[in-house]
């Protein structure tokens, strides 16, 4: 068995790597391909990522841990696939209107606004916890500031996204933990939900527009690009839904800003682009304060694992007791 630090840790590991892997890759798609089609460019991992579970399925490698109604799946989980759509669809429409520079500053205050909700809800975060988050979205809105190019289409699609974004993960949080769903039970439930969204919004709003712009040519001839999009999709669905379970809705957005920080220094050293001294230093406050974040969501999976072994442990004791008091 994997233990839950272990597991927390590879997750976020695991979403770091593929997270801004497919970002570059759907900025490819949707601006130097000409791939216009947030909606489609979507639908491409969730659908991935059921078929993939579907087929684990049917093999007999995983199976799913709870049972729904189809009240529940229509009440629930149809909401949380509609604002996964939702937070894909405006996501990626933004970046054909916005700077990346803005789009990561306005993603970086997601992390409180989801913490606000899931407080809202009763669950109240440590006061360091909250420190965190407050020092990582400073950090990132002082790295962005200087470089915001704004119009309003952008900026509506990005606040669209953001809240979509944080009420899926609230949602979600609450099916992973408090419902205890298995990450099976996500990806066999929640994505084709999602799917199903995308692929409606894209038959009414997308489709036509392909069909008159000949877009399945542009498919058809980078084919390895749109299927490492798919694997990527299925890589991050799958560490996002870990993360949220292991550590929690506003872990995985905290995750997403350093992820986008790092990303930016990434394209500086690797890609060539100029970064102020001003965005320096608030990619290195943000990385900072995230860092120090991970720490404390070490400490708490320790001490959860602490407290779970504690009552075996008096088990034990007890009937230790137990055989001495017979034996003697």
């Amino acid at each position: 068995m994997i233990g839950p630090v272990l597991k927390s840790v590879s997750a976020a590991i695991l979403y770091l790597l593929a997270g801004p892997s497919l970002i570059i890759l759907n900025k490819r798609l949707l601006t130097q391909l000409d791939f216009h089609y947030p909606m489609v460019l979507g639908s491409i991992g969730l659908g991935f990522s059921f078929l993939c579970t579907f087929a684990a399925l049917q093999c007999g490698y995983v199976k799913p841990t709870v049972k729904i109604s189809w009240d529940f799946f229509f009440r629930r989980v149809m909401v949380i696939g509609f604002a996964q759509a939702c937070t894909f669809k405006f996501g990626m429409q933004a970046y054909l209107h916005l700077s990346v520079a803005f789009i990561q500053m306005m993603k970086s205050i997601t992390p409180a606004t989801t913490m606000t909700a899931l407080s809202l809800l009763g669950k109240i975060p440590p006061s360091d916890e909250v420190m965190a988050v407050v020092v990582i979205c400073g950090g990132t809105l002082m790295a962005a500031y200087g470089e915001m190019q704004l119009t309003m289409i952008g900026l509506m699609c990005v606040c669209l996204s953001e809240v979509a974004e944080c009420a899926r993960l609230v949602m979600t949080q609450l099916l992973l933990t408090d419902m205890k769903f298995s990450i099976v039970d996500a990806l066999l439930y929640i994505t084709p939900c999602g799917f199903f969204w995308l692929m409606s919004g894209a038959l009414v709003f997308e489709y036509d527009d392909m069909v008159q712009q000949n877009a399945y040519v542009i498919f058809l001839e980078n084919i390895p690009l749109f299927f490492a999009a798919a694997v990527l999709g299925l890589i991050v669905n799958t560490a996002g839904f870990l993360v949220i379970q292991t550590s929690g809705a506003v872990a995985i957005k905290v995750l997403g800003t350093a992820r986008n920080a790092g990303l930016i220094l990434f394209c500086f050293v690797f890609l060539g682009e100029k970064i102020t001294g001003l965005e320096a230093m608030g990619y290195t406050i943000a990385l900072s304060a995230f860092s120090y974040y991970s720490l404390l969501q070490i400490r708490k999976q320790q001490q959860a694992q602490t407290l779970h072994k504690q009552p075996e442990i008096r088990e034990s004791a007890l009937e230790s007791g137990k055989r001495a008091s017979s034996t003697e």
